[in-house]
């Protein structure tokens, strides 16, 4: 299966970063293909990640790993192009 975050160019913004420290626990750590690190969101509501890829791209599957036995208790996925926002729960 092609990697969508490897071929292609996108920009990542995150809800939080845990007690704002990028250097330790910034988005890059989704990224960087090393299962010791990892992005830490900040305590409390909603946390979330924005992928958006730089061209329209073919999404046909996607993968989610939470590290340290957290897990989201509900995860939503929303696909958009443009204006036209399609939620997948």
């Amino acid at each position: 299966m092609t990697c969508l975050l490897k071929e292609c160019k996108f920009e990542c913004r995150v809800s939080s970063v845990l007690n704002k420290n990028t250097r330790f626990y910034g988005k890059q750590y989704m990224f960087d293909n090393t299962s010791e690190t990892c992005w830490h969101s900040d305590a409390g509501m909603q946390q979330w990640v924005l992928i958006n890829f730089e061209n329209v791209c073919t999404i046909s599957a996607f993968e989610i790993e939470f590290q340290g036995g957290f897990a989201g208790k509900d995860c939503y996925v929303e696909i958009a192009d443009n204006d036209n926002c399609t939620v997948c729960a």
